[in-house]
């Protein structure tokens, strides 16, 4: 049998990643297992071209972008489900607040050229 990973799904917001590992860690050593860092996954959505601009354009601000298309549809089906507190900075932040894809999209996935880009991947996996 292949070990099971906790995975943080690409739409949670990095502030939150934290107590995933916290209660992944919990978990495992009620289990008597010790908990090890290497196990764990962290999702992003992470768009890299040759430069800034056209990856922000494709990546977050074009109307057609395949990106926007994603958190526009993701936001509409938390939103019908009333399950938007993935989206949120705070859970008493107001539903009307959460807006996609432009608005979210900057704390949800990363565009950029590529060193750039690797410096934010570095900085999501610091925070677990």
């Amino acid at each position: 049998m292949m070990p099971l990973h906790p995975l943080s799904a690409n739409f949670l917001l990095s502030q939150w990643l934290p107590s995933h590992w916290a209660n992944h860690s919990e978990g495992k050593r009620r289990a008597g297992v010790t908990p090890d860092p290497a196990g764990c996954r962290i999702a992003r959505t992470i768009f890299v071209a040759d430069g800034d601009k056209v990856a922000r354009r494709y990546g977050m601000e074009d109307p057609a972008s395949p990106y926007r298309f994603y958190w526009q549809q993701l936001r509409t089906k938390l939103g019908i489900s009333k399950r938007l507190g993935v989206f949120k900075t705070h859970q008493a932040q107001d539903d009307r607040e959460i807006h996609a894809p432009r608005q979210q999209g900057d704390r949800h996935h990363r565009a950029g050229a590529r060193p750039p880009c690797g410096v934010q991947i570095g900085a999501i996996r610091a925070t677990r």
